[in-house]
């Protein structure tokens, strides 16, 4: 109610709604966003709206519940149909926090029968909805017991339960009378003792509305965010958030509420929310194109709001974030099936630089089904093959054009949907090279020496992701000496204990070459070697990470930004490598890898070859949309020790290596003899 939209010309409009009111009595209601949170997935990050009950998914797997019911005999019912109904509306946010009716039927030997509790089909709608369970009442059954819970945070209301009974050979319903399930006979408290209650972290209260016409159960949580901020910074009170929203409208609001003990001023009309909400819930959005259409502009807005607020980066990524969100949306109004969407949702997180920015569906996991057994790379300015499951493709192998597309300007269209840095967006792009429907035809023409080949391929199955490709150009062991005490780990197929294994050989050898790249191996199960482990034996005294600051929000569009800063620290294992270090690095390591790297360059710990790491660090953050998707993205900033600016730039080499075509064909690994070289060197 507080919220004013006006013409953009009256600039004088937008009065400070709380300028009249004593505020003396009341609460200032706010939110604080660490971070934001918005899945469970989204882990450290958090929001909260302060002297509010919270709507937000506890942080465990299984949250609580809070829970009513009632039981009877079930003797005279045995063998017969049964069904539970009741009025129920929920005002739940968050996933598993969720209304449920529940029926189970006990047995004479101590053990359950039937049971619905609606785990999978939750009640998670703000009206009031008859609900139904159906089941059958065992035919050795001893009680009958039924009832509501909520599930995790929120409120549900309850009201007019009903249990009837039929024979398998009636067509008709017979009610079981039952005792005060209208809860016309209990005081506010509910306490009667025609209902038991189970969980001490709920409140059960029976509440009068006139608007409703009478009595009815509301279940709510007890945890509340009163005095539990997450920082000390508050939107400044009285402060009135104005803004632009398009054809010369403007909005403005107040940032900080004020609440008594009935809700926030100024009170809203139940009335016409009720009318709104009704009107709302009435719209069919699951069966044209149309609709779908709708729900994809849904989407694309939603997610854009999410990065126009909370994305840590737009001070480094320069890029015109309104006119993405024109741009995105009129192309989602031209998309004709899913998974045209999906591709145009990639672009638009693509627009953000983020090399945790990448949008995944059940359907769409990084691709159409189909692709071609090669793994390709960037060299001497050609798209050239470097491995292949298929005699048909050579090592060596320049790719000219593909479905008549320049291979170049192929690769390219393909980065225009991979967000992060130049080094990571091509790297991803490489894997993605050939993808395609499973069974059409790709139509290339290969240069091999002096010669040009067309080539037909059928697209295989498509085995590998955005993040890895499954066909590698070398074999890597996982430890092994190759020669003058020099000896080699893979970190993708070594775990830990395969590194204690060896660590005394290790720890007294000539020169110890660590390989973080992708060796092409799926491995179920496996975990590969933590850089953390192989970090303490490369220090002799404490050292620190990289800073960590997650954006403390309280103002919209990023508006008097502050951060937590945050660091650890690792101590060393006690035992140290005598001999040089070396670790070979591409764009594969990202993430939590280029913070055991950021180490090793900041603290001199080793030497690195190769090429330059991704340029994306910090904890990843989850948005859930409707239709299936989600749009995985980095919800802090990470900064290098020195302060300065890591995200797109990443750890660089300090023996940068450009492969040669001649070594693709001859087969030789000239990151791995670069790092044996400078082993050889140092001595």
């Amino acid at each position: 109610p507080a919220l004013q939209i006006y013409s953009s010309d009256n600039i004088n409009t937008a009065p400070n709604v709380y300028e009249s009111i004593n505020k003396s009595d009341l609460k200032p209601v706010y939110w604080q966003h660490l971070g934001i949170s918005l899945s469970p997935k989204s882990k450290i990050y958090k929001s909260i709206r302060i002297n509010r009950n919270s709507q937000s998914r506890e942080n465990v797997d299984y949250p609580s519940f809070g829970s009513i019911s009632q039981s009877i005999s079930a003797e005279k019912y045995q063998g017969m149909n049964i069904r539970l109904i009741a009025k129920v509306r929920a005002n739940v946010k968050g996933n598993k926090n969720q209304g449920q009716l529940h029926l189970t039927i006990k047995r004479k030997n101590g053990k359950y029968g039937y049971f619905n509790n609606m785990e999978d089909n939750p009640i998670i709608d703000s009206l009031w909805k008859d609900y139904t369970i159906e089941g059958t009442v065992d035919s050795d059954a001893d009680t009958i017991i039924f009832g509501c819970l909520l599930q995790g945070i929120g409120k549900v209301d309850v009201d007019e339960f009903r249990l009837q009974v039929k024979t398998s050979n009636s067509n008709k319903w017979d009610s079981i009378k039952l005792s005060n399930t209208s809860f016309k006979s209990s005081n506010s408290n509910l306490n009667s003792a025609d209902w038991k209650l189970l969980g001490k972290k709920y409140n059960y209260n029976v509440v009068y509305d006139s608007l409703y016409g009478g009595k009815y159960c509301s279940i709510s949580s007890m945890i509340s965010n009163e005095d539990k901020k997450l920082f000390d910074l508050e939107p400044a009170d009285g402060f009135i958030y104005s803004t632009k929203i398009g054809n010369g409208l403007s909005c403005a609001f107040p940032i900080k509420l004020y609440s008594d003990s009935i809700g926030t001023l100024p009170h809203a009309d139940k009335y016409l929310l009720r009318t709104l909400l009704q009107k709302i819930n009435s719209i069919d959005n699951s069966q044209s194109n149309l609709e779908k259409n709708i729900i994809w502009l849904a989407d694309a807005v939603i997610a854009w709001n999410i990065f126009q607020h909370f994305y840590p980066y737009f001070d480094i990524v320069k890029v015109d974030w309104e006119n993405v969100l024109t741009v995105t949306l009129e192309e989602v109004l031209q998309n004709k099936n899913e998974y045209e969407f999906y591709k145009s949702l990639c672009k638009m997180v693509a627009f953000l630089e983020d090399g945790h920015g990448v949008v995944t569906h059940n359907k769409y996991y990084y691709g159409r089904g189909g692709g071609l057994p090669i793994c390709v790379e960037w060299i001497e300015n050609n798209l050239v093959i470097t491995a292949s499951e298929d005699s048909l493709f050579r090592k060596g192998d320049i790719i000219k054009v593909i479905d008549g597309v320049d291979a170049k300007k192929y690769l390219n269209e393909l980065e225009k949907y991979v967000s992060g840095s130049p080094q990571l967006k091509r790297y991803r792009a490489l894997n993605q090279f050939g993808e395609g429907e499973l069974n059409s035809i790709a139509k290339l023409i290969i240069q091999r020496d002096d010669e040009e080949t067309e080539l037909n391929y059928k697209r295989e199955r498509l085995k590998g992701t955005l993040f890895f490709n499954p066909i590698s150009e070398f074999d890597f062991p996982d430890i092994k000496n190759i020669g003058d005490s020099i000896y080699y780990v893979n970190t993708m197929s070594t775990d830990d204990r395969m590194f204690n294994d060896s660590l005394n050989n290790l720890l007294q050898a000539k020169g110890v070459i660590f390989d973080t790249r992708w060796d092409g191996k799926w491995r179920q199960g496996q975990k590969s070697l933590s850089l953390n482990t192989v970090l303490l034996h490369l220090i002799d005294k404490p050292v620190k990470s990289a800073f960590w600051l997650v954006p403390k929000v309280i103002y919209p569009d990023r508006n008097k930004l502050q951060f937590y800063e945050n660091r650890w620290t690792r101590k060393p294992a006690g035992q140290k490598f005598k001999g040089k270090v070396v670790f070979i690095n591409d764009p594969h390591v990202v993430s939590k890898a280029e913070t055991y790297m950021g180490i090793v360059e900041y603290y001199k710990l080793a030497d690195m070859v190769g090429t330059t790491t991704a340029g994306c660090n910090g904890n990843a953050n989850y948005i859930d949309l409707p239709g299936g998707f989600q749009v995985m993205w980095t919800g802090m900033k990470v900064l290098k020790h020195d302060g300065s600016q890591h995200h797109l730039i990443g750890i660089k080499p300090t023996y940068p290596v450009e492969k040669t075509i001649e070594a693709v064909k001859e087969g030789r690994d000239e990151y791995l003899e670069k790092a044996i070289e400078v082993i050889k060197n140092s001595n």
